[in-house]
């Protein structure tokens, strides 16, 4: 069954509403003849719960030893015999986890501020704020910058994330950008900045930048439609034309990719969810994608990618969605 339908199923739901009792009360009889009507009244019961327990098994905790009463594989489990001690330390594992990534989830925006950042984003949060030049910065979600506007100068340090700046004209006071080892230097313009583990991307809507790297004697000039990325790892710069409507597509909350490896759609759809995205696979992060994806309803965004590369997502729970290969 495609994933999107099964996650809109209301069997999905109930199948691991079930999957749960019985892992927390694995020997009690009437829950498991309870379960066994329930599975009997649909085929798709038995599938959805089959289903549930092999995702159950991919988030990394273990499922009960088994008996299996049909032999296809979306067979359901009727009869559990674990350990006593294994159980108690599953749930006190998935517990841990569950809050810890409550706790990732709300001390990020506070983590950001205390690298040194003066300007920050939450998850799913896009701020917008004028300097005091009046340049204008706008955050996309999960992103920090430093700014320092003393001086002869106007500096701004990409902390984190993604931002788009408006830079007010002012030839006696250059306006710099540092993301990384990567410096970007305008009077006046309009351009966005990202910053992940990969690669730091430069891209101009108005105007032009100047972007200078380690090991270039020589910036290189960037003019309106203009794509640079350079890789972290090597240092290549790449330079492409873009569409004006695909840059900084993120403020009017769109991810518009065109041919990028599924794993880097991932990690631009990840500041916009609630919780973490985890590939089961890490053979399915070089996949590539092409589409245009809503981020104001990011798990049907991650289901749209996943599904375009023959991938599924289930959201365990709110704060966690695994991707995982059909």
């Amino acid at each position: 069954m495609a994933n999107g339908r099964l996650q809109q199923d209301p069997a999905w739901d109930q199948a691991l509403d079930w999957l749960l009792k019985l892992q927390e009360r694995p020997q009690d009889a009437r829950l498991r003849a309870d379960l066994e009507t329930w599975l009997d009244a649909a085929p798709r019961h038995r599938a959805a719960y089959g289903k549930a327990q092999r995702v159950w098994a991919l988030t990394g905790e273990a499922v009960p030893r088994t008996e299996i009463r049909e032999a296809d594989e979306d067979s359901a489990v009727v009869a559990f015999t674990p350990r006593r001690p294994a159980r108690h330390r599953r749930w006190l594992a998935a517990g841990a986890l569950a809050a810890c990534l409550a706790f990732l989830v709300l001390l990020g925006p506070v983590q950001r501020l205390l690298d040194g950042a003066d300007l920050s984003s939450a998850t799913a949060e896009l701020v917008t704020r004028t300097q005091p030049d009046g340049s204008v910065i706008t955050l996309n979600a999960d992103s920090a910058v430093k700014t320092d506007f003393s001086g002869a100068h106007r500096r701004v340090v990409l902390v984190e994330g993604e931002a788009f700046f408006q830079v007010t004209h002012d030839q006696a006071r250059p306006f710099t950008v540092r993301a990384a080892e990567t410096v970007v230097t305008v009077t006046g313009t309009a351009f966005g900045t990202r910053i992940d583990a990969a690669a730091v991307t430069v891209e101009v809507e108005e105007g032009s930048v100047a972007v200078a790297t380690p090991g270039r004697p020589e910036p290189v000039r960037l003019a309106p439609g203009d794509r640079l990325s350079i890789d972290r790892a090597n240092g290549d710069i790449h330079v492409a034309a873009v569409p004006a409507g695909h840059i900084a597509a993120w403020r009017r909350h769109l991810l518009i990719a065109e041919g990028e490896p599924l794993g880097q759609v991932l990690d631009r759809i990840r500041p916009h969810y609630r919780g973490m995205v985890l590939a089961t696979d890490d053979a399915l992060l070089d996949r590539p994608v092409s589409g245009v994806f809503d981020l104001r309803q990011p798990l049907e965004a991650l289901r749209a990618a996943a599904t375009a590369r023959s991938a599924s997502v289930y959201e365990i729970t709110p704060l966690l969605a695994l991707v995982v290969p059909n």
